[in-house]
């Protein structure tokens, strides 16, 4: 029997931003929220193992399918964090802050294949796509789509 999967419902409410860490890891507190709402059937406007997702996976060697099964078994955060630390390849504390640190400071604008569909969606947010991180674009995405929500 598969256990009542409660979590944030993103029909209403954004995911958690992708700077904030849960056991270290950017990303990871976003990619629980929309992983439970795809698992509870609320996930909206939102995707679970898209790009944002598979950098965090890739960067621990895990795939989305294995992540999605223990949400599946009902893990909280901190059992999620004990998964990955044990799970994939094998991080110190100094790398994974250190990933961290750069995957939040990171810009799509600086990846050729992905700069015009990048510049496209910041400009559509009044922000400057040379001078805009990936995760501030999706922090103000956020922000605009719930005001659109409530309006």
């Amino acid at each position: 029997m598969k256990k009542k999967i409660t979590g944030k419902d993103l029909t209403k409410e954004a995911p958690r931003s992708p700077r904030v860490r849960v056991g270290g890891y950017a990303i990871l507190g976003r990619t629980i929220d929309k992983c439970r709402a795809s698992v509870a059937g609320n996930i909206g406007e939102y995707h679970f193992d898209c790009p944002l997702d598979n950098t965090l996976f890739g960067f621990k060697g895990v795939k989305g399918d294995d992540f999605k099964a223990q949400i599946e078994q009902g893990a909280s955060d901190q059992e999620i964090v004990e998964w990955l630390n044990q799970t994939g390849e094998k991080k110190m504390p100094d790398e994974i802050k250190r990933w961290a640190d750069e995957v939040e400071a990171s810009s799509l604008y600086n990846h050729p294949e992905k700069r015009d569909f990048f510049s496209e969606e910041v400009k559509k947010l009044g922000l400057n796509p040379a001078k805009t991180t990936t995760f501030e674009w999706l922090e103000v995405d956020d922000r605009v789509s719930r005001a659109k929500q409530a309006a």
